[in-house]
């Protein structure tokens, strides 16, 4: 199954904005492949011998086709019988939960503005990052950074959006509207699920900014989809986690462990976010996308380079912190035909990634698990 390369797309605001992304980032190495070594290794390409890199055995170990990783990690007893007893419950409020009315909806708006934002308007950039105070105090900051600043501190909005550029803006707005999707009920959220929440959001976005710096080295197709792809995978676990709330606030059901909600909402968020995506009008390939992404394969009408490097990135992220390797990853490096060597510069450029997007939303990230492989007893996602 090998992948052709596209021609790059004219350069826009879009390229100029992903290209953000490989600042100070070294091209990797990219292995040598043939499709004849990948068809005698059952579609997988042959992995160098190691050279003891401490992520060699991790990573290597992708290039072996597996039926089901997800099995590797023991199940842990208590969560599964909290889980399963909410089961029904949780799926019956899932059906009738109104994703065409969610708040989120007005955030999509937003992001769709900002993503059809010309190069040259600046009149309406100024127009959109007004409109909210969040995005003003972000580019204001950005602005007054020791990046950008140069003499006297900067006040005016007009002066921080001149200063900064439009696609440097247009990436702040982007990052702040996108945060709003995974932003619990304040009022009736606890601590840790805001916590939980977070965690969501600088995974999503490591994935996301994964996605489009792959999709533009390797001068894909559809770049802006695939990012715009990456960053909506995970958006069903905060509606999941909302009605798991609203359950236990209401009496309906007890109150469930951290792992027991990280199971109803591996269970749960692509279906519920792939419906989601369609209430809210975008691309059919990216609510596919989002239903399918723990998927062991991809449907023909998904088998496109750009989606197969949003499930690499979002199975490396995973990775990342100690879940286990899914037959969606695998997929995913077959099917783009990644070796040892890349997919370790890859593996180790998500450290990066991960601090850039953390910097960015102002929200803590994870330390990285990759020397020490797969946390044993943690489920794998989906």
């Amino acid at each position: 199954m090998s992948r052709s390369v596209a021609t790059a797309p004219p350069p826009g605001w879009a390229h100029r904005f992903l290209a953000w992304l490989r600042v100070g980032r070294a091209e990797p190495a990219r292995a040598a492949r043939s499709s004849a070594a990948r068809a005698t290794t059952g579609g997988a390409p042959p992995a160098p011998a190691a050279s003891g890199h401490p992520l060699d055995e991790l990573i290597g170990d992708l290039l072996v086709p597996r039926e089901a990783d997800a099995t590797a990690a023991g199940p842990d007893d208590d969560a599964a019988a909290e889980a399963g007893a909410v089961e029904p419950l949780l799926a019956a409020a899932l059906r009738v939960s109104d994703s065409s009315s969610s708040v989120f909806k007005p955030t999509v708006a937003r992001l769709a503005e900002l993503l059809e934002l010309g190069d040259l308007d600046f009149n309406q950039a100024v127009r959109l990052v007004t409109r909210e105070p969040a995005v003003v105090a972000t580019v204001l900051a950005a602005a007054n950074s020791p990046l950008f600043r140069r003499g006297a501190a900067m006040t005016d909005i007009r002066a921080a959006i001149s200063a900064l550029g439009l696609v440097d803006v247009r990436r702040l707005a982007i990052a702040v509207a996108t945060r709003a999707l995974y932003e619990p009920d304040a009022a009736a959220a606890s601590h840790a699920e805001r916590v939980r929440c977070q965690r969501d959001l600088h995974r999503t976005m490591t994935t996301a900014f994964a996605t489009a710096e792959r999709c533009l080295r390797r001068g894909l197709p559809h770049q802006d989809e695939a990012y715009v792809a990456a960053m909506f995978l995970d958006v069903g676990r905060p509606l999941v986690r909302g009605v798991i709330g609203q359950l236990e606030r209401s009496g309906r059901c007890a109150m469930l462990s951290p792992a027991a909600v990280e199971r109803l909402c591996d269970r749960h968020h692509a279906e519920v976010g792939a419906r989601m995506l369609v209430a809210w009008g975008l691309p059919p390939r990216v609510s596919a996308l989002c239903q399918h992404h723990h998927a062991p394969s991809l449907p023909p009408e998904l088998d496109a380079p750009e989606l197969h490097e949003a499930r690499l990135a979002s199975g490396l992220v995973h990775l990342r912190i100690g879940a286990p390797a899914t037959p969606a990853l695998r997929d995913a490096v077959a099917a783009l035909g990644l070796g040892l060597y890349e997919l370790r510069a890859l593996a180790a450029g998500l450290d990066d990634l991960a601090t850039r997007a953390s910097l960015i939303l102002g929200i803590p990230g994870e330390p990285a698990a990759w020397p020490a492989g797969p946390a044993a007893g943690r489920p794998a996602p989906g």
